[in-house]
This record gives C-alpha cells, sequence and structure tokens, in this order.
C-alpha cells in the first residue's frame, strides 16, 4: 500500500517502490529501491528520479532544457524532403496568403485549422524549410509544457522529448495530428482543474482541425463524470 508522509520528516532507510514522500515544499515521488535520508526532501545518496523531482530544481529550467533538445532533434530533419501533407499544408497556405480561397481556388479535404497555423508560421519565419521545422518545433514544444500542466510531471515529459520526433511513427512532420494531441492533453488537463469552459473551447478547437475530435470530448465528458 502506498504511503503518504505530511510532514517534515528525517528517515534513513530503504524506500520501496510507489512510496510518496509529501515534504514541506513538494512532492517527492521515489522509484525503486533506495537508500534515501530525507529532511523535507533529498539530502544524500540520491537517485536520479528524486533528484529530478525535487522541488528546488525548478521545472521550468528543466523545461526549458528540453524544449532545446527538441528543436535540435528536429534540426536533424531539416535536410529530410517533406512528405505530401505537410507540403501540401504549406503550399495551400501560401497560395492563401496570396489571396487564394480555401476550397475554391485551392482546395484539400482537411480542416481548415492546419492550414491557418502554416500561414501564421510563414508569416513568422518564411515559406519552405523552416517553417516545417518551427511548425513541428513549436507543437511539440507546447504538448511538452501541456504535458507537465496535465501532471506528467518532469518524466513524464523526459518520455515526450525522447519520442516526439519518431520517423518510424511520422512524428517528425508537423502532420494534422501533432495539433490534435496538444490540443487532447490540454484539454485533459483542463478536465482535471475542473475548468470544463476550457475544455469545451478546446474541443470546438480540436473540431477545426479534424472534426472527428469531437469522439475526445465525448472521453473528456467520460473523465469529468468519473472524477
Amino acid at each position: 500500500m502506498p504511503h503518504t508522509l505530511t510532514k517534515q520528516t528525517s528517515f534513513p532507510t530503504t524506500l520501496v517502490s510507489g512510496i510518496s514522500v509529501k515534504g514541506g515544499q513538494g512532492v517527492v515521488s521515489v522509484i525503486g529501491m533506495t537508500p534515501c535520508a530525507f529532511i523535507g526532501g533529498v539530502t544524500s545518496h540520491q537517485s536520479p528520479v528524486i533528484a529530478m523531482n525535487r522541488p528546488g530544481h525548478r521545472p521550468l529550467l528543466w523545461l526549458l532544457l528540453l524544449s532545446l533538445v527538441i528543436g535540435w532533434t528536429r534540426y536533424h530533419y531539416l535536410r529530410f524532403p517533406s512528405s505530401t501533407d505537410p507540403a501540401s499544408f504549406a503550399v495551400i497556405a501560401h497560395e492563401m496568403l496570396h489571396g487564394k480561397r480555401l476550397y475554391v481556388d485551392v482546395f484539400d479535404h482537411k480542416a481548415p485549422g492546419v492550414y491557418f497555423v502554416d500561414a501564421v508560421a510563414e508569416k513568422l519565419i518564411g515559406y519552405g524549410d523552416w517553417q516545417i521545422w518551427l511548425l513541428g518545433t513549436t507543437a511539440a514544444v507546447a504538448t511538452l509544457f501541456a504535458l507537465y500542466w496535465a501532471g506528467a510531471g518532469l518524466w513524464g515529459c523526459v518520455f515526450w522529448t525522447v519520442i516526439q520526433a519518431d520517423a518510424y511513427m511520422q512524428a517528425n512532420e508537423p502532420f494534422v495530428e501533432v495539433w490534435l494531441a496538444l490540443l487532447a492533453v490540454l484539454g485533459y488537463g483542463a478536465v482535471v482543474r475542473k475548468r470544463y469552459w476550457i475544455t469545451a473551447a478546446i474541443v470546438v478547437a480540436g473540431c477545426l482541425f479534424k472534426p472527428t475530435f469531437i469522439i475526445i470530448g465525448g472521453a473528456y465528458v467520460a473523465c469529468a463524470l468519473a472524477i
């Protein structure tokens, strides 16, 4: 059974997986069997898991470091040609910026949201490979922060950093799904915090990228009822 210590305590012991020690300034999660001494935190024989979750390590610094790693991993893919969908999104957005009308002068069967974010990226950084890099990196970094906000913790964010540009999953390019993943995580975080109006807005935004996102909205309702 998990145990929780609700006050600052000092004890040398061997900790079993699943124990959560709540110190005066935050929560330290312990995984595995680690000899440690706690005085409102970790004082000796720190495991990597404990060290990264220690309140004094300022999660924002870790998230910024992981963001740099994300940008660097995606920079590697600049020399590869874009897949059909991301290239089509960029071309259609480029034509829209030059006065063409979506679904009239330029046509694709996708929902409009993805073309508008591509148009914003072109305005910011120009048309071409760097536009694709900016879109993918922005989505991945935003998802990183959304995961932490939703309660994944720093180790969950590390795991995301490892897989976010995996080419076998086609995660290295800004397909529609990268925006859906971001919105799905944000929506879940809003449900956990019972900010349902944010969840509703996210479902609407998700449907602008893919109408089937409404199914995830149904999952949010189920989660809200279960909390």
